[in-house]
């Protein structure tokens, strides 16, 4: 993020501020529009304050981390093709400050080619050496794997070993845990689409079935089991798919 943590908080707090400013006026007026009593406008209008403020700081409070992971998982998805990449650049005779430079004009890499601009930035405008920057970097970065991969790759260079080895191996290893992932994520997947069809699917058209004939034979109000039915159709099924999306989406490798 381009800002620094005192910048940061202070937009937070003043978006915070502002945000009840602007939202309380339109619940008051909403309320009189409705003919509420001036206490309860009043209520209300404090209430619609305190929560938009609350919702609007929690929401910047947990940003960084939500982002952070972000960048965690984007990482981590191509670092196995990256460091691949990265290998058989230096087994070119490359230099690691060279090597960087052509990740850095790959996008297809995601954050991986952000972080290398990272380094280069602070090796050709900062004119520090490439150890130094790779010690930046792996203090920077959301993604353990990509910090030990460039420990790693600064021990390397220090102690004068083959690179290139030592990228091959690293890759290995990385895309060893990838398709383990994969494989992981299959297996949860087809889990929770087996309890999806048996719960949400089949489960709701048994209580339709069902409802329908306690409603026939004249166990219950009709009106009453006619909204039930209502509800669980056009509210409870679209809100457990969203939910069963959203799980997915969570527990995405990718």
């Amino acid at each position: 993020m381009k800002l620094t943590v005192d910048e940061y908080m202070s937009s937070a707090l003043m978006t915070g501020i502002l945000t009840p400013i602007m939202t309380s006026p339109m619940a008051f007026i909403i309320c009189v529009a409705l003919g509420l009593p001036f206490q309860v406008t009043l209520g209300v209008t404090f209430l619609v304050a305190v929560t938009t403020f609350a919702l609007i700081m929690s929401l910047l409070y947990f940003y960084p981390t939500i982002k952070a992971e972000s960048m965690k998982k984007s990482i981590e998805n191509a670092l196995p093709f990256a460091t691949i990449y990265l290998s058989t650049l230096a087994g070119t005779g490359m230099t690691t400050d060279a090597i960087f430079k052509i990740l850095a004009d790959f996008p297809e890499y995601g954050e991986i080619s952000k972080e290398a601009r990272g380094i280069i930035a602070d090796t050709e405008l900062f004119g520090l050496d490439i150890a130094t920057a790779l010690a930046r970097a792996a203090d920077r970065t959301p993604s353990e794997e990509l910090k030990g991969l460039l420990w790693g790759m600064r021990s390397t260079l220090m102690t004068g070993g083959d690179l290139r080895s030592f990228l091959i191996e690293k890759g290995k290893g990385y895309m060893q845990n990838y398709r383990r992932n994969i494989d992981n994520y299959v297996e949860e997947l087809s889990l929770f689409t087996e309890l999806y069809i048996t719960a949400v699917i089949v489960g709701s058209i048994f209580f339709i079935i069902m409802s329908t004939i306690m409603n026939m034979i004249g166990t219950g109000s009709g009106a009453a089991m006619v909204m039930i039915q209502n509800i669980v159709v056009y509210a409870m099924l679209p809100m457990i798919s969203v939910g069963f999306m959203i799980l997915v989406s969570m527990i995405s490798p990718t």
